[in-house]
């Protein structure tokens, strides 16, 4: 009986540990990759005057961080987003693709596109890590600053 609980008492901590370890989707190649960033900047881009919530959707399924953690980072970039009025940003016109470039012997790949507006641009980029067979998100993110725009 006694080893019993201590079966039991372990089978649930174990499924209580693995239930914490975060889950994500990973991508099967570089097209892969090259679509999901082009989806978040043009979603991203599309929703930038009211609520960047479907471009963090898009992006949320093959994140390796914690939704919750997530979910902060979204509320902080509504946030920000907020102090732009509309009038500094303008209307959407189009995403642009600047570059796609590999690195650490080709272990990461990182996409940029512009986010083109009538009144202001932004840039986007995310950034993708091979560990073995897939790929996964590693970094994504956002800035109004016009140097990072550069060739």
């Amino acid at each position: 009986m006694k080893k019993l609980a201590i079966g039991l008492l372990l089978s649930m901590v174990s499924v209580s540990a693995f239930a914490n370890i975060p889950t994500f989707k990973t991508l099967a190649d570089e097209k892969a990759t090259f679509e999901l960033c082009q989806n978040y900047a043009d979603t991203f881009n599309k929703n930038l005057s009211s609520n960047v919530k479907p471009a963090f959707d898009v992006v949320k399924p093959y994140y390796v961080t914690p939704t919750i953690e997530l979910d902060s980072i979204e509320y902080a970039t509504n946030k920000f987003i907020g102090g732009y009025e509309k009038y500094k940003l303008g209307d959407y016109l189009e995403t642009v693709h600047i570059d796609s470039n590999k690195f650490a012997k080709d272990h990461f790949i990182h996409h940029r596109f512009l986010l083109k507006r009538t009144m202001n641009a932004w840039h986007v980029s995310c950034t993708f890590y091979k560990p073995k067979d897939k790929w996964q998100l590693h970094t994504f993110n956002f800035n109004d600053n016009p140097h990072l725009f550069n060739d």
